[in-house]
């Protein structure tokens, strides 16, 4: 996220990571997680797609920008048929990404 947090539960601040999946062609965010500081965020984002595909069906397509969190994804598209492409930029999250900016201190 890039936006410190104080918690008096840690000993220390915390840059939390957005888990995120939106869909490209409306630019509308699905879910959402963040992290607390002991959660893997990769590990979150392959939960949040597992319950989307529970809930929803697997997508034809998903689009990462982080080698790490492809191989992260890439048994669970494998296994349900989506193809998984890493992409320099997502577009459809662009916009979100800005408002969360001006929420940074």
């Amino acid at each position: 996220m890039g936006a410190r947090i104080d918690d008096k539960k840690y000993s220390r601040p915390a840059n939390p990571a957005l888990a995120l999946l939106g869909d490209a062609e409306s630019e509308v965010i699905i879910s959402f997680e963040m992290t607390e500081p002991d959660d893997d965020p990769v590990v979150m984002l392959a939960e949040l797609v597992i319950r989307f595909i529970f809930q929803y069906g697997a997508p034809k397509e998903i689009r990462v920008t982080n080698v790490i969190v492809e191989a992260g994804l890439e048994q669970i598209c494998d296994v349900c048929g989506i193809k998984l492409r890493r992409v320099k930029r997502l577009y459809g999250l662009d916009s979100f990404m800005q408002g969360m900016g001006r929420f940074t201190l």
